[in-house]
């Protein structure tokens, strides 16, 4: 009888157990109530990181509810999607909810952005940090409202090719070229502006080649009267009057100044001509080469079309 009595209070104790256990509420439960009550004086940020570790520690759809309604006025439209999606899934047909589940998937898919990656180029593309893999390539993928990073890497040395930087607007759809930019284009003279400057210096060279081939044809008429006058006003090398010695002057200089002009004109007029059918565009290779003949040497203009 003794022992008995003294085993009472151990037995009460065992049978109280599990009504405490009961009683007492869950650590999810706890959770919930303290995102409820952040949401409801407007800490979301609370709230939400409540809602979350509730709904690991325990599946509940109204915690799934209440979660998607936090994103949802935090403006994590896609996670609201998502967690919205689930529970209207786990509800029954019947369930008083499922409306509100609708209502709000309707209003979300109104209210999120999108962004379609295109490409064929052997690449990696990313948005935000996210691997995005090929097969979802040319397929709208849903994105909060907002600033977005698609990075493109090469796939076997990893270096980064492009980064595009978007910021999107409630409901707008942008498309992301993955091709990454190739090499910049070398840049091209303007080939009329060049064609025009190398005429206009044909136009002076030739000009001036013609001129000095006067001067020397000139010169060589001075030259030849010159001599005229010399060989009848000093015979026998001897001068007999001023006009004879003057003549004999000028014909020593203009002998020696024919020849060169006419040299200096030729290789002028010949640059000139030269000048003029490279500045023509599509007026083929053109180029000097040298001339031997029997009679004569001298170079030759040769021009490939």
């Amino acid at each position: 009888m003794t022992r008995l009595l003294a085993a009472l209070p151990a037995l009460a104790i065992l049978l109280a157990l599990p009504r405490a256990a009961e009683a007492a509420p869950s650590t999810a439960d706890s959770l919930f109530e303290q995102g409820k009550e952040a949401m409801g004086r407007g800490d979301l940020a609370v709230a939400c990181t409540r809602f979350e570790e509730s709904l690991r520690l325990e599946h509940a759809v109204g915690t799934m509810l209440n979660l998607g309604a936090c994103e949802e006025k935090s403006g994590r439209l896609v996670a609201a999607i998502d967690h919205f999606t689930a529970a209207g899934a786990a509800l029954a047909k019947d369930d008083f909810r499922v409306g509100y589940v609708r209502e709000r998937l309707d209003a979300l898919s109104a209210r999120v952005a999108h962004v379609t990656l295109a490409g064929n180029r052997p690449v990696r593309a990313s948005l935000d940090g996210r691997p995005v893999l090929r097969p979802s390539w040319g397929s709208p993928i849903p994105v909060d409202p907002g600033p977005h990073v698609v990075l493109v890497t090469d796939e076997a040395s990893n270096a980064v090719l492009s980064r595009v930087e978007l910021r999107l607007g409630e409901g707008e759809r942008r498309a992301v070229d993955l091709t990454p930019p190739g090499p910049p284009a070398p840049a091209k003279p303007a080939g009329g502006e060049v064609s025009s400057t190398r005429r206009t210096l044909a136009y002076v060279t030739g000009g001036t080649g013609l001129a000095a081939i006067a001067v020397g044809a000139v010169t060589g008429i001075m030259t030849i009267d010159a001599a005229t006058t010399v060989k009848e006003q000093c015979p026998s090398s001897v001068c007999r009057d001023q006009q004879g010695m003057d003549a004999a002057a000028t014909g020593r200089t203009t002998s020696i100044v024919s020849p060169v002009a006419f040299g200096l004109g030729a290789a002028l007029t010949g640059l000139g001509a030269y000048l003029f059918v490279t500045s023509a565009p599509g007026g083929g290779r053109t180029g000097v080469a040298p001339s031997v003949a029997p009679t004569h040497a001298g170079l030759s203009l040769v021009t490939s079309f």
